[in-house]
């Protein structure tokens, strides 16, 4: 199962993300129902791109390295198309463009400048290439004739790749660029069919997608918990209820311990009698009663972290930290000298406040990037 080895390329660990490796949990949980979407791949232009350039790549028969300096001068030459045909969506990058396109009237010049700090690894590429890969948007039956219709019908478009093509420095008229709003368009019935077919599939018979459609309105419901309240009442599927059950009752034993943690790295110091008396900790203990039957045994396991004595809970926790940051050859976050916790990372603190484990949670489940493109693919 490829997500136990190859993590979501967006949510790698940085900084203060994962002190307790919960993202290859959640994201096993999400893979039940949602098999090739990122947290990040939400744009449908953005597959519209990479569907362009693969097909690009394919038929010019391009090499590694041409490939990849003609995807970033290529997801340039976009961001203006885009910038220029909605001011108010927003892309990685548009901060760059939007200077560029404001100090020049007429004439845009393209070049090997990047309009991200590493283009490759926060831009399409870097983004969409795994999730458009493991959609398998390339392999549809009509893949190959929505590209080349849309190439081989503009002139102008051919005319910009041959120049892309040839690398070096490059002159765009501002008038031109509205030749290539066809790239970031779903034009025809074959290629919104093309991109439902594959980027909203799901793992449990498409019920997913099912009850969206018969049911619109639901794809706009804001919140994980909600979400899964509201397409469980609707659907006939019990699979799909099984499943989506699963997730919460995952999160509701992920997100409470995650906060824990994070609480606890609002102090430098704590001693035993503190934790083992600190309110905000009991009381969110106290909220959880949760039936773990048919759940993971890792997250059976964790369950029961939860539910310790407080004390004994932070002692685990604080194993399960340097356990997980053993793995990675860095240092425990936390550590006990004594009676007393002394906490030596604080980067990602925050403390309980408000906590519900209704309403609170920290992780999507992929939910939130298959409702956002199911919206724009309506």
């Amino acid at each position: 199962m490829y997500f136990l080895t190859e993590q979501d390329p967006d949510y790698v660990i940085k900084g203060s993300r994962d002190p307790l490796g919960f993202q290859a949990l959640w994201q096993s949980v999400g893979r039940k129902l949602i098999p090739a979407l990122s947290t990040v791949s939400s744009s449908i232009i953005d597959f519209q791109l990479l569907s362009f350039a693969t097909y690009l790549k394919n038929e010019l028969r391009m090499d590694e390295l041409q490939y990849r300096k003609f995807l970033l001068r290529f997801e340039k030459v976009m961001a203006v198309v885009r910038f220029k045909l909605d001011r108010s969506k927003s892309f990685n990058g548009i901060d760059k463009i939007r200077k560029l396109v404001n100090s020049n009237a007429d004439l845009l010049i393209i070049d090997d400048e990047p309009i991200l700090v590493n283009q490759r690894a926060y831009g399409i590429w870097g983004k969409y290439n795994r999730p458009f890969t493991d959609s398998q948007v390339e392999t549809h039956s009509s893949f190959k004739n929505i590209q080349e219709e849309k190439f081989i019908t503009n002139p102008e478009l051919q005319k910009l790749v041959s120049d892309l093509l040839k690398g070096g420095e490059m002159q765009v008229k501002m008038k031109d660029y509205g030749s290539f709003h066809d790239l970031i368009t779903i034009t025809t019935s074959e290629e919104h069919k093309l991109y439902r077919e594959t980027l909203l599939r799901d793992n449990v018979s498409n019920s997913l997608l099912q009850v969206l459609d018969a049911n619109s309105d639901l794809s706009e419901q804001q919140g994980l918990y909600p979400f899964i309240s509201a397409v469980k009442n609707k659907t006939d599927s019990p699979q799909l209820v099984h499943v989506l059950d699963v997730i919460k009752r995952t999160e509701q034993i992920l997100c409470p311990l995650n906060r824990i943690f994070r609480h606890l790295q609002t102090k430098s110091i704590w001693d035993k009698k503190s934790l083992a008396s600190e309110q905000r900790i009991i009381e969110l203990q106290n909220q959880i009663k949760i039936d773990v039957s048919n759940l993971d045994t890792e997250i059976q396991s964790l369950y029961e972290i939860l539910k310790s004595p407080t004390l004994d809970m932070v002692h685990k926790l604080v194993e399960k930290n340097i356990e997980i940051t053993g793995r990675r050859k860095t240092l425990g976050w936390m550590a006990w000298e004594g009676d007393t916790l002394q906490v030596n990372h604080q980067d990602g603190k925050f403390e309980i406040y408000n906590f519900d484990h209704e309403i609170s949670y920290d992780n999507g489940y992929f939910l939130s990037s298959y409702q956002s493109l199911y919206n724009q693919l309506k």
